[in-house]
């Protein structure tokens, strides 16, 4: 179990190490929080239920992958960090807290990790803030899913999505439905439901989707 205030001092310690942004811990923690808010709200409670899987893609210094792991104590989790430095800081949290059963680390690329039977299209939903823009987090995320599960990405206030009219082939061949923005004034997540398999060819190779994304939009996600 991870209390409260072991997840302060990992928290603290992750900042100290450049893993995550400066400022207060609790604004840290706040929108973490957001994101359990959201997720409660979207799952209807079914975050609860024994065997709820949630995958963390670009888990970097443990937000919001590990506060999520504290509170939702049910639920197993997979933490996808492409950098071996955080993945071992990651790693070594799961490790003192004791829950290697119910939290694995990842040191892997999103795109090599969702191609890989273990993770492919397995996952329950899928939470992500500051992995890029929604184009790569969407082409990388999709893969984890399983048809009817949920994407979770933090973005801007502004612009709204609207890609189920500007694009909505891509969404098709990621198999993906856009739904209602999710905003509590504070914090504001692009929600998406996985409505069919995708596609062998996707995610495309390690790189491919930041450097040739299949949409644009003005701003980048969070």
């Amino acid at each position: 179990m991870i209390s409260e205030q072991f997840l302060e001092q990992v928290l603290s310690e992750s900042q100290k190490m450049g893993f995550i942004g400066g400022g207060p811990l609790d604004q840290h923690l706040t929108h973490s929080r957001d994101f359990l808010s959201a997720i409660d709200e979207i799952s209807a409670g079914g975050q609860n239920k024994k065997g709820f899987s949630i995958v963390d893609m670009g888990s970097g210094g443990g937000l919001p992958g590990i506060p999520l792991a504290a509170w939702i104590e049910k639920a197993n989790f997979r933490l996808i960090e492409s950098s071996l430095k955080r993945s071992r800081f990651l790693q070594s949290i799961v490790e003192e807290a004791g829950e290697t059963t119910r939290v694995e680390v990842v040191n892997k690329s999103a795109e090599s990790a969702a191609r890989e039977n273990k993770f492919r299209e397995t996952q329950d939903l899928l939470v992500s803030r500051l992995f890029g823009p929604i184009s790569v987090a969407l082409e990388c995320g999709s893969p984890f899913i399983r048809v009817s599960g949920i994407l979770i990405i933090s973005k801007y206030p502004e612009p709204k999505y609207n890609l189920k009219n500007e694009h909505p082939a891509v969404l098709e061949t990621l198999g993906l439905e856009e739904l209602e923005e999710w905003s509590n004034g504070r914090s504001t997540f692009a929600i998406f439901r996985k409505v069919s398999q995708v596609s062998q060819d996707y995610p495309r190779k390690t790189g491919l989707p930041r450097k040739r994304p299949l949409f644009s939009v003005s701003r980048e996600t969070l």
